[in-house]
């Protein structure tokens, strides 16, 4: 009995390791439902909103500065998904840089260009999202009960 209480003991301390301190955790990501006046997704086709036109970027230093990254999933800094309705969203890969609130462009076109604005908690080894405005206006707030998720419905 004492070898099968070791052995339990030894394989539970193994298991158990501290957190690595090189590791952070990012949760810097929303996902928006675009839909028009009457309700209608954009995304979804026939889709309203070409998404080979849309280009992302992000304010740093006063400059725009284009999102992409080619060794991301999401290398053009968004990507169209399903939410856990099953509606096409665009999920946006915010900007953190260290800025009170960075900002993130969405271009839909050249003469369409919304902003995004973040808050976020950074504390050791995290940073997470706590507020999103969009075009100047609160559209997420970690602080509300009833916000699931970094998630929130834009009309065109």
């Amino acid at each position: 009995m004492k070898t099968l209480s070791f052995i339990f003991l030894l394989a539970f301390s193994i298991g158990c390791k501290k957190s690595d301190p090189n590791v952070i955790n990012i949760s810097a990501v929303t996902n928006i439902l675009l839909e028009d006046q009457q309700g209608n997704n954009l995304l979804t086709s026939p889709a309203k909103i070409n998404i080979k036109e849309i280009q992302l970027y992000y304010v740093i230093d006063g400059k725009r500065v284009s999102a992409y990254n080619a060794l991301m999933d999401a290398p053009k800094g968004f990507e169209i998904m399903k939410d856990q309705n099953g509606k096409e969203v665009l999920r946006v890969y915010l900007n953190i840089n260290q800025d009170k609130y960075p900002l993130t462009l969405i271009r839909f076109s050249e003469s369409d260009t919304d902003t995004i604005k973040a808050e976020f908690i950074r504390k050791k080894g995290s940073i997470l999202c706590s507020r999103i405005w969009y075009n100047e206006i609160i559209k997420w707030d970690v602080a509300d009960p009833l916000a699931r998720e970094e998630h929130f419905t834009v009309v065109k």
